[in-house]
């Protein structure tokens, strides 16, 4: 990782995510770009860079900071100031556009539905992030699937790169049954999602990140998030389940209600990315 993006467009929703950002550049040695994306040709790129070295202000002695004004559509300058090695977006879960019907807002859905790297998405709940001094740990969530695995090579990199540990969570609902899609043959719930977890373990383990799984009952968002506030988590990983993004199609309502209910920022990785 050698730089985090943090997009901002003059709202104090957009500017959930600084907190974030800074937080991962401090404990990563990277630098904070704050990006403004510039949609009116009259608007004065001078008082934008004002707006971000201000809006980045309280935060800009814990990390390199640079401000970039671009113009453009939206998610699309985002995305074209991402496109270099290495960077990663950091991003609140809506900003100017409002919230949309999935809760997420339609820029940060189209950034992570056309980026090719993994975005970290600050939901509203999400404000507990680690300092550079503090343990800090990732949640990793698994369903099993073969999209979930898409997240493992993102994880073990990010996790890397802050020096996290690591809990492999697999939450299910208590009367769930195993999909014969997945099996050869029915098991029992707990023996599946036991020798699901392992494998992400096993998985993280051959990667170098120290990781811990856990079997969880219960409705698996709600239980994921409160597993997460529990243990102070730092941040929680999830894979989208296909290129459409952010859409409950793709992500899967589980995975979009994670981000609703996250009490620290919550790394997508798209579907077969690194």
């Amino acid at each position: 990782m050698h730089s985090i993006i943090v997009p901002l467009d003059g709202s104090t929703s957009s500017e959930r995510a600084l907190r974030a950002a800074y937080a991962i550049a401090e404990r990563a040695g990277v630098e904070v770009i704050a990006l403004l994306v510039r949609t009116r040709p009259d608007e004065q790129v001078d008082e934008l860079e004002r707006y971000l070295r201000s809006a980045v202000e309280r935060f800009a002695d814990s990390a390199p900071t640079s401000v970039l004004v671009v113009d453009g559509e939206p998610a699309a300058g985002i995305l074209d100031a991402a496109d270099r090695p290495d960077t990663l977006v950091c991003m609140a879960s809506h900003g100017r556009a409002g919230l949309n019907r999935l809760v997420l807002g339609s820029v940060a859905e189209e950034v992570v539905r056309r980026s090719g790297a993994p975005v970290v998405v600050v939901g509203p709940n999400g404000a507990n992030v680690p300092l550079r001094s503090e343990r800090a740990h990732l949640v990793l969530c698994t369903d099993g699937s073969p999209a979930a695995e898409t997240a493992i090579p993102a994880t073990s990199s990010f996790v890397r790169s802050l020096a996290l540990t690591c809990d492999v969570i697999h939450a299910t609902p208590p009367d769930a049954d195993v999909s014969l899609e997945l099996l050869p043959a029915p098991v029992p719930v707990r023996q599946w999602a036991e020798r699901a977890c392992q494998q992400f373990v096993d998985e993280l383990h051959a990667a170098g990140v120290d990781a811990t799984p856990h079997l969880l009952f219960g409705e698996p968002a709600g239980a994921i998030a409160g597993h997460a506030r529990a243990t102070h988590a730092s941040f929680v990983a999830v894979a989208t389940h296909g290129r459409t993004g952010l859409a409950r199609a793709a992500l899967g309502s589980t995975a979009v209600d994670i981000v609703r209910l996250s009490p620290c920022p919550v790394l997508v990785a798209p579907a077969n990315t690194g």
